[in-house]
């Protein structure tokens, strides 16, 4: 079981192997990273190691480009699915962030891995 401490962890399945969460600044549509506002939690090195590959090659380039659709001011959630990683980001109307949660099922490692 993975837990996290920043972003959507509501979102993130109890048996996920592995998560991130990020709460980050939205602006100008885009999604700053704030590297003490963010982390992962784990329970399987593999699982680990195949949400960080899948987030720098896919999850993260996702989230920039639906970056440009999000409002500060609105509380839609935004959801990407992607062949056994899940990814999900949400301003929650809070006028500047972002809340993120992405997790991946464990089963499957992406080709870059």
């Amino acid at each position: 079981m993975a837990t996290i401490q920043w972003g959507l962890s509501s979102l993130v399945p109890e048996d996920a192997p592995a998560a991130w969460g990020a709460r980050a600044i939205l602006q100008n549509g885009a999604v700053d990273l704030v590297p003490d506002r963010q982390g992962m939690g784990f329970s399987d090195d593999l699982a680990k190691h195949s949400l960080a590959v899948w987030l720098g090659t896919q999850g993260l380039a996702w989230l920039g480009r639906i970056a440009k659709q999000m409002r500060g001011d609105e509380s839609k959630l935004y959801e990407h699915d992607d062949e056994g990683f899940h990814i999900r980001a949400n301003t929650n109307a809070s006028h500047g962030y972002v809340y993120i949660a992405a997790w991946g099922d464990g089963v499957t490692v992406p080709e870059e891995f």
